[in-house]
């Protein structure tokens, strides 16, 4: 049996396919390609780590399955105590008390 598809997951589907690549990934979060680029290569946010997770490379080439970056984009993905640690370094405890969405988005939503 399968899940069903998420609002966002069926966007991703309609318009780009199964795979994204940087550029499409770069056009649903309204960034450049290199930022998302570099977002995912210092993986300071849980999101980029999330996308990083998403990240599949065929040869040469890069893409992100878009369940992964749908359930990134919604906030279904859960954040392992290993990902958290890693963001907590060098940090303080600057997001105590946030929800994981906040986490997730940057901060405090105002």
């Amino acid at each position: 049996m399968t899940e069903p598809l998420s609002a966002t997951h069926e966007y991703l589907l309609a318009h780009y396919g199964p795979l994204l690549t940087f550029k499409h990934l770069a056009e649903v979060m309204h960034l450049s390609p290199n930022g998302v680029r570099m977002a995912i290569a210092r993986q300071r946010q849980p999101l980029a780590v999330a996308l990083g997770e998403a990240r599949r490379q065929l040869g040469r080439r890069v893409y992100f399955e878009a369940r992964m970056v749908a359930e990134a984009i919604d906030g279904c993905w859960t954040i392992p105590a290993n990902v958290t640690a890693k963001l907590q370094q060098g940090r303080g405890s600057s997001d105590k008390g946030l929800t994981t969405y906040e986490k997730c988005h940057g901060g405090l939503q105002r």
